[in-house]
């Protein structure tokens, strides 16, 4: 399992700490439970949501518990600036299928506060806020270069302007 980006940690050392096969079984069964189907979601955002493990007694950092995950078929996964973003669900996943949930789930958003909540609350670091409007290209999401604010789509901006704003 791969605890740190390009380092692994075999079952055996994990078996001498007295985990077993069943624990991470069971620890994935618990997070399947935990998330609601079809929820994008990241290592970082279970703990913050109140999910507790006796796995997390081990110490490790989120990137081993997000892989344990990984190695689980009931969820889907792709790297997202820097971090593993899960899926409960089997699907294709994309950076873009991430951030278009993400301004879906608001219907507008500041730049800056989608790049703040995927850093506090899933762990993603962007690089530059170009990195999302490149990514949210040929989608329905319509950016306001002026107020720097993503809206789900161009029918909703217009009705944003006609009453003044949100």
């Amino acid at each position: 399992i791969e605890f740190e980006p390009g380092q692994i940690l075999s079952f055996r050392k994990l078996a001498r700490a007295g985990i077993t096969k069943e624990d991470i079984y069971a620890f994935c069964d618990a997070v399947y439970d935990y998330v609601p189907e079809g929820t994008y979601f990241s290592a970082q955002k279970l703990r913050a949501d109140g999910f507790e493990s006796e796995l997390y007694d081990l110490g490790f950092s989120d990137w081993f518990y997000a892989n344990l995950l990984v190695s689980d078929g009931r969820f889907s996964y792709t790297n997202v600036f820097g971090n593993l973003m899960l899926y409960r669900g089997t699907k294709d996943i994309t950076i873009q299928s991430f951030l278009l949930d993400r301004v879906r789930q608001h219907e507008w958003i500041d730049m800056f506060d989608l790049i703040s909540e995927l850093a506090d609350c899933y762990g993603c670091m962007v690089p530059e806020k170009s990195d999302i409007t490149y990514r949210l290209k040929n989608t329905p999401v319509y950016h306001d270069k002026i107020l720097d604010r993503l809206y789900t789509d161009v029918d909703l901006y217009y009705r944003d302007l006609e009453e003044g704003g949100f």
